[in-house]
């Protein structure tokens, strides 16, 4: 009863929106990955080896550190994350939102 209650004062509409089924979307949907690799050349590769371990040394100079790969952030995937949780947070201005996932439609 109360439930009915809720759903009244709230215009509650079952079944507006339908779930999108496990397999459509990975047949459907490709994952946009937050950071990507990045070319660079050897001088700004250098650059970025360096600070990167300056930062990560900090107060031990003696530290050795191996850097795998250099990689930034994907600026479509930062988009879209701050344009979604503006959204969702424009009733909810003191909450905070972690984007777990992104999926593009394949073409």
């Amino acid at each position: 009863m109360l439930l009915d209650w809720f759903k009244k004062i709230l215009k509650w509409q079952d079944n507006v929106i339908a779930p999108l089924d496990q397999g459509t979307v990975e047949s459907e949907y490709l994952l946009l990955e937050p950071y990507v690799e990045t070319p660079l050349n050897a001088r700004e590769e250098r650059r970025v080896f360096l600070i990167a371990t300056s930062i990560a040394a900090g107060d031990a100079p003696s530290s050795q550190y191996k850097i795998k790969s250099i990689k930034k952030e994907n600026p479509i995937y930062k988009e879209v994350s701050i344009i979604t949780a503006s959204i969702v947070a424009e009733n909810a201005v003191q909450s905070g939102f972690k984007i777990r996932s992104i999926k593009v439609r394949k073409e």
